[in-house]
């Protein structure tokens, strides 16, 4: 799954100069700035667990207000207890959680 995420960076990397990427479990880690020559680089840590609280307490930390944010998961795990302020693309793969009403759209993942 996290091999078809960072294709789907690649993918966004196309029609971008750079992006940010956090990776997030139980913990938000450090933002990483990915352009399309760094993308064999990223660093990618965790793994289960998620907290997707962790994400938006980091980018309010932070004072980071994205024009939109997209979330690669599979969905599980507890959602902050308002909706963000900003705009969230949730990515799910087709065996996952719930996004609840209010906090973005989902769109789904095709596994190749």
């Amino acid at each position: 799954m996290l091999t078809q995420f960072l294709s789907e960076c690649a993918g966004i990397l196309r029609y971008l100069e750079e992006v940010s990427v956090m990776a997030v479990d139980c913990k938000a880690a450090p933002i990483q700035t990915l352009r399309p020559s760094s993308l064999k680089n990223i660093k990618v840590t965790g793994g289960g667990g998620t907290d997707f609280r962790e994400v938006f307490k980091s980018l309010h930390k932070e004072r980071i207000m994205p024009d939109l944010l997209v979330y690669f998961t599979d969905g599980y795990g507890p959602f902050p207890e308002t909706p963000p302020r900003f705009p969230v693309l949730w990515v799910l793969t087709r065996h996952s959680g719930e996004v609840p009403a209010g906090y973005g759209r989902v769109v789904y993942l095709n596994r190749v």
